[in-house]
């Protein structure tokens, strides 16, 4: 199972890559290809699953979905991460 979560960059909303509903594919995309600058995306591969290890695939569905739904928590929002490393940066300057 993988986590993704994408961050648009600066002036777009937090909904900019979602493809939702009676959206059209076509325009969409086009917005996302022309407009998608500076923006983050994170990636959290997490442990493999055997198969085998799970009576049905539905078991298995379910298993995945709750890694990615773990996966999705863990992951900070983009403006916490950079006070987090300001942060770090700022401590690491005034210790040398």
């Amino acid at each position: 199972p993988v986590s993704v979560r994408y961050h648009p960059g600066r002036g777009l909303p937090d909904t900019f890559f979602g493809w939702w509903g009676d959206m059209d594919l076509r325009p969409h995309i086009w917005d996302v290809l022309c407009r998608s600058t500076g923006g983050i995306v994170d990636v959290i591969f997490h442990e493999p699953l055997t198969v085998r290890s799970f009576s049905d695939r539905k078991t298995l569905a379910e298993e995945c979905q709750r890694m990615v739904s773990e996966g999705h928590r863990d992951l900070r929002p983009v403006a916490a991460r950079s006070v987090a490393a300001t942060s770090a940066a700022a401590r690491s300057g005034a210790a040398s």
